[in-house]
C-alpha cells in the first residue's frame, strides 16, 4: 500500500540514530553536542571579531564571514533533530518539516562550496595580480558574489524539494539518519524517482561537481604563479596564506567524497559506519574552519587573543576594583564633600573605568572635587585571573587620570 501528498494520513517518517546503541544515545551525545558546541561557539567568535575589528574589514575577512555563517547554519540545520533522536529517543517527523531541514541543509551545503570558491578567487588575485587586487575585488564585488552563492543554492535545491513532495510514499518510512537528506528519502519512495534522481545528481554537478573542478583550476594556477615568480622562501611564505583556505576545502570535499564512495562501494558496510560518515560530512567543516582559521591566521588570531585578553582584564579589573581601590577613597576623598561615600565610590569608580557619569547608576550623586586615584593592573599571561594592583594618589589636576592596565 502506497499513499501520496494528497491522502487522507500523510506518510510518517522516523529518523534513526545509531541502530543497536540505543542505551549508549546519551553518552554518544555528549561528544556530538561538545562539537557542536565548539562550532557553534568558534562560528559565532569569527564573526564578531570580523564585525567589531575595522582591520579585518577586506574581501578575505568579507569571505570568512559568509563561510561562517555557512556553517552556523548547517549547525542549527541538523542540530535539532539530532539531539532529539539521541537525548529523547524522539524520531517521528512530520514530511514538510522533514522537506523543510533537508532544503536548508543542501542549500547551506552548496553555498559554502560557492564560498569556498570564492575565497579560492580571492586567493588568486592577490598572488596572480596584487596590485588590482583592492580594485577587482571591492566591496560591491564581494556583496555581489555572496548574494551571487545564496541565489544559487537556494533556487537549485527549491526544485528538489518540489518533485520530492509529489512523488508517493509509504505509511511509515524508516529514514537513515538523525536528519533528512535529499538521497535518504529517494530510498523510501514507492513511486517512480527517476526524475527526481537525475534532478538531484544534476545538481549535485553543477554545484559541488563543477565548484571542485573551479578549486582545481585556480589552485593550479596559484602554483604556476608561485613557481614561475618567486624565490623559494617568497614561495612558500606566499602559499602559507592558502594553507586554511587549503584545509577548509579538505576538511568539507574529503567526508564528502567518502559518504559518496561508501554508498556507491559499501553495500555490505554496517549502518554504523553510514550514519558516522554522514555526521563527519556535516559537522566537520563547521568544527574545524574556525579552528584552522584562528590558528593559521596570524592577523585574526591576534585580534582574537585581544580581544579575550581585553575581556579578561576588564573582568579583573571590576573584581579586584571594589576590594582595593574603593578602600583609597574612604581617607582621600570623602573631605572634599558631604555626600555619602557610597555615592564617591560609584563617581570615583565611573571615572576610573570611562564610565559616563549619568545613566549608569539609578541613583544620581554630585560631581566632587576629588583627589583622582590611579591603579594598574599586572597580568601574568593571558587567561590569568590574578592580577597585581597598586594604588596610589595622583598629583593634583582638573581632570582624573583614566584608568591604565598594563600586560606582562
Amino acid at each position: 500500500m502506497f499513499i501520496n501528498h494528497s491522502d487522507f494520513s500523510p506518510p510518517i517518517f522516523l529518523l534513526t540514530g545509531f541502530p543497536g546503541l540505543e542505551k549508549l544515545h546519551f553518552w554518544i551525545s555528549l561528544p556530538i553536542c561538545c562539537m557542536y558546541l565548539v562550532a557553534i561557539t568558534g562560528n559565532c567568535v569569527i564573526l564578531f571579531v570580523i564585525r567589531t575589528d575595522q582591520t579585518l574589514h577586506s574581501p578575505m575577512y568579507y569571505f570568512l564571514s559568509m563561510l561562517a555563517l555557512s556553517d552556523l547554519g548547517l549547525s542549527f540545520a541538523t542540530l535539532p533533530t539530532t539531539l532529539s533522536v539521541l537525548w529523547f529517543n524522539h524520531r517521528e517527523i512530520h514530511f514538510e518539516a522533514c522537506l523543510v531541514q533537508m532544503y536548508f541543509i543542501h542549500t547551506f551545503s552548496i553555498v559554502e562550496s560557492g564560498v569556498l570558491l570564492s575565497m579560492a578567487f580571492d586567493r588568486l588575485v592577490a598572488i596572480w595580480n596584487p596590485l588590482r587586487y583592492t580594485s577587482v575585488l571591492t566591496y560591491e564585488t564581494v556583496i555581489k558574489i555572496g548574494v551571487g552563492v545564496a541565489l544559487r543554492a537556494a533556487f537549485l535545491v527549491f526544485p528538489a524539494s518540489f518533485l520530492l513532495k509529489r512523488l508517493k510514499y509509504g505509511r511509515i518510512n524508516v529514514l537513515s539518519y538523525s536528519f533528512c537528506l535529499h538521497q535518504d528519502l529517494l530510498k523510501v519512495v514507492l513511486s517512480d524517482r527517476r526524475i527526481s534522481s537525475i534532478y538531484g545528481l544534476t545538481v549535485i554537478l553543477s554545484s559541488t561537481g563543477m565548484d571542485s573542478l573551479l578549486l582545481v583550476f585556480s589552485y593550479f594556477w596559484i602554483l604556476k604563479t608561485v613557481l614561475g615568480a618567486f624565490s623559494k622562501e617568497e614561495c612558500l611564505k606566499t602559499l602559507s596564506t592558502c594553507t586554511s583556505h587549503f584545509c577548509a576545502v579538505l576538511s568539507f570535499y574529503i567526508p564528502m567524497l567518502g559518504l559518496t564512495m561508501i554508498h556507491r562501494y559499501g553495500k555490505h558496510a554496517s549502518p554504523i559506519v553510514y550514519i558516522i560518515m554522514a555526521n563527519v560530512y556535516l559537522l566537520l567543516p563547521p568544527l574545524m574552519n574556525p579552528i584552522v582559521y584562528s590558528i593559521q591566521t596570524k592577523q585574526l588570531r591576534t585580534r582574537i587573543l585581544s580581544k579575550f585578553q581585553k575581556g579578561r582584564k576588564w573582568k579583573a579589573v571590576l573584581s579586584v576594583t571594589h576590594a582595593l581601590v574603593i578602600f583609597h577613597l574612604n581617607y582621600s576623598n570623602t573631605n572634599y564633600m558631604g555626600s555619602p561615600l557610597r555615592n564617591i565610590q560609584k563617581l570615583q569608580l565611573m571615572q576610573n573605568l570611562g564610565c559616563p557619569k549619568e545613566g549608569v547608576w539609578n541613583t544620581p550623586a554630585p560631581q566632587p572635587n576629588w583627589v583622582p586615584v590611579c591603579f594598574q593592573v599586572q597580568f601574568k599571561g593571558l587567561g590569568s585571573f590574578c592580577a597585581c594592583v597598586e594604588v596610589r594618589e595622583c598629583k593634583r589636576s582638573k581632570q582624573a587620570a583614566p584608568l591604565r592596565i598594563g600586560s606582562t
